[in-house]
């Protein structure tokens, strides 16, 4: 996934922000890659906090993460 808006000098406030329930594998895993690749900030929530953790640090060698543990229903 290429994001054609971003430049080297976009600043961290203008950089778009993603939401990504189940994000500690699968498709929500996936889809946090890709959108980290493509200089998104990410704010990812899944059930399992240990998962969780180690896909947030993951991501953190990308882009900016807050990782939420639980349940968002």
């Amino acid at each position: 996934m290429t994001n054609t808006n971003a430049s080297p000098n976009t600043t961290r406030e203008s950089r778009p922000v993603a939401v990504i329930t189940g994000a500690s594998r699968g498709l929500g895993l996936e889809l946090a890659r890709d959108l980290a690749e493509a200089g998104w900030r990410l704010v990812i929530t899944a059930r399992g906090a240990e998962e969780l953790t180690e896909a947030a640090d993951e991501l953190r060698k990308t882009t900016e993460v807050t990782a939420v543990a639980g349940s968002v229903v």
